[in-house]
């Protein structure tokens, strides 16, 4: 304050205003006057004063109802108010400071205490303005990276709109997550996350984690190996302390497998579509993810069979642990009952949201607060299978092949024992083929073949696997179970995979073979004729016949050779 600041004098006596314009004049001070409250409030508008001296008893407007009129003027701006009184009374000094008042000086007025107040303020101003300006970059900051964030980790999913959800962060920044995605095959991933804490430094772990998931599904990788992959991404890069707990659900494309996933949060419930009854609870099975270098994740993986309408509830701790204004937790045996007595209502979310609300009334939440509801409806498996019109034409128009291939890239590789129950060789194969060719909407139907043809050959051909499991919607939950403890224990077999691409001037065309070390199957008891959406699944042979130009089986069945091909644009 001083040179070219403004200082507004409010007193009903002319005498003290004379005196306190003679000060703060010599002071640098430019200053207007006014004669009580009311006026001192307009003149506070009107001229934006830096520093105000505010008499306390005073006609029309005292300095207590004026103070708070002004206060309430600044905003976040401060503009500091100094009580001159001839009250000395304590009671009277309180009511000074509890107007809104940022000092006082007692009648009559020391100009050598009055310089040393104005001093002083002026130290508080420049803190506060500083503190204002370090506050407004930060929120600058906050608002790109919550931008960033937006785009790179929540973002708007694949098909996010077709399942209800509720996500409300504690802060700014959230350290829940809610992510889609859908792999080459068809297959839907949906991932609920919670990172320890909330705010920035939460939302900051889970680009890592949001990146990989999705890169991951996208290249068709399996969702062990995505979970896995992530613990490892996690575990190197995230500071001790600092974790992702999750649950996971993976929509297979033929609706013949639902697998989830629970790694440190709260129970999964799968509730029937029409009594909302509970069906089945999944509780965590495994460590969140980032706290050990690796585990083996599949003691949290579960084989589920739904039936349709069934809704699947993610949720995570924010929810039970919701605080209401008595301090006390909303608690899972609330929850429970709001997700029972949702029968009646569309979505079992909309229940339990109103009934927290209702809980929580207006106190301040201190994790975010996140609930997934899955509908298990046709609407969402639409948004599985494969995204190509011409499938279901391919066995009956095969597309002409008056040219000759000439190929130009081969792989042949093989798979032994412990490595088939590690590996997943189909991404590893179409990332190689998509350096030769460019797939462009072919590689979904392309990845689908591939990956049928080598479990079929893992599945029934090294494991000695019975498909007739899966025929009931009971069985094929107990068959993936058995199919993951054959893997664990699997030490011996071996796949061979021989990948041929070849192009002509109109036509590319992949052929695949794919050979088992097991006893293969009669082979008269599958023709193109049977149709790939018979039974529970559409998988397996009837599906390679559907999608592929030619599929022919060596006389045992423990060898394959397909072939697919497509017209290139132009």
């Amino acid at each position: 304050m001083g040179s070219h600041s403004k200082a507004l004098v409010v007193d009903d006596e002319a005498t003290n205003r004379l005196l306190l314009r003679s000060i703060l004049t010599k002071s640098g001070f430019e200053v207007v006057e006014a004669e009580h409250g009311a006026q001192a409030v307009d003149l506070f508008q009107d001229e934006s004063p830096d520093i105000v001296f505010m008499d306390a008893m005073m006609p029309v407007m005292d300095g207590f109802e004026a103070t708070t009129v002004i206060k309430s003027l600044c905003g976040d701006y401060f503009v500091p108010v100094i009580f001159l009184t001839a009250l000395t009374d304590k009671e009277s000094l309180a009511r000074c400071i509890e107007a809104g008042g940022d000092d006082f000086l007692t009648k009559p007025i020391s100009s050598t205490l009055l310089r040393a107040k104005i001093r002083a303020l002026e130290r508080i101003r420049d803190l506060q303005h500083e503190v204002r300006s370090l506050y407004d970059h930060m929120r600058h900051d906050e608002e790109i990276g919550q931008k960033i964030f937006d785009q790179l980790v929540q973002g708007h999913g694949y098909g996010i709109e077709k399942i209800r959800h509720h996500l409300v962060p504690a802060s700014l920044f959230s350290g829940d997550m809610l992510l889609l995605e859908k792999s080459p095959s068809g297959d839907l991933n949906i991932l609920l996350a919670d990172f320890t804490g909330h705010g920035l430094s939460a939302a900051l772990c889970a680009m890592p984690a949001a990146d990989a998931f999705r890169e991951l599904t996208k290249k068709g990788f399996s969702p062990e190996q995505i979970l896995s992959h992530i613990n490892s991404k996690l575990y190197s890069t995230l500071p001790r302390g600092m974790f992702m707990a999750l649950q996971f659900v993976s929509l297979n494309v033929s609706i013949d497998r639902i697998l989830v996933a629970n790694c440190g949060m709260p129970d999964i419930y799968i509730v029937d579509g029409e009594t909302r009854a509970i069906k089945q609870e999944i509780k965590s099975g495994g460590l969140p993810l980032g706290v050990v270098k690796s585990f083996d994740i599949s003691q949290a993986i579960h084989y589920l069979s739904l039936s349709l309408g069934d809704r699947i509830i993610l949720a995570s701790d924010g929810v039970t642990e919701a605080e209401g204004p008595a301090g006390d937790f909303y608690g899972e045996e609330r929850y429970l009952k709001a997700i029972t007595e949702s029968a009646g209502r569309e979505f079992v979310v909309d229940s339990v949201v109103e009934s927290v609300q209702n809980f929580c009334q207006e106190q301040a939440q201190r994790d975010d607060v996140s609930i997934v509801e899955i509908p298990f409806n046709q609407e969402l498996m639409d948004l599985t299978g494969l995204e190509r019109e011409t499938v279901n034409a391919r066995s009956g128009d095969r597309l002409a092949q008056d040219e000759q291939d000439i190929y130009a890239f081969e792989l042949n590789m093989r798979f032994n024992g412990k490595m088939l129950s590690k590996s997943d060789p189909v991404p590893m194969f179409i990332g190689q083929i998509r350096e030769v060719v460019e797939l462009g909407d072919e590689r979904a139907a392309l990845y689908t073949v591939m990956t049928e043809m080598y479990l079929n050959a893992l599945d029934h051909g090294v494991l000695k696997m019975d498909s007739g499991l899966k025929n009931s919607a009971q069985g094929f939950a107990s068959y993936y179970e058995e199919r993951e403890r054959l893997l664990q224990a699997l030490n011996s077999g071996y796949i061979d995979i021989l990948v041929k691409v070849g192009q002509s001037a109109r036509f590319a065309s992949i052929e695949i073979r794919v050979e088992d070390s097991g006893v293969g199957f009669n082979v008269g008891s599958v023709s193109p004729e049977i149709k790939a959406d018979e039974g529970l699944s559409r998988r397996g042979i009837p599906l390679l016949y559907e999608l592929c130009d030619s599929v022919r089986y060596n006389e045992h069945g423990n060898v394959v050779d397909a072939v697919y091909r497509w017209a290139l644009d132009g």
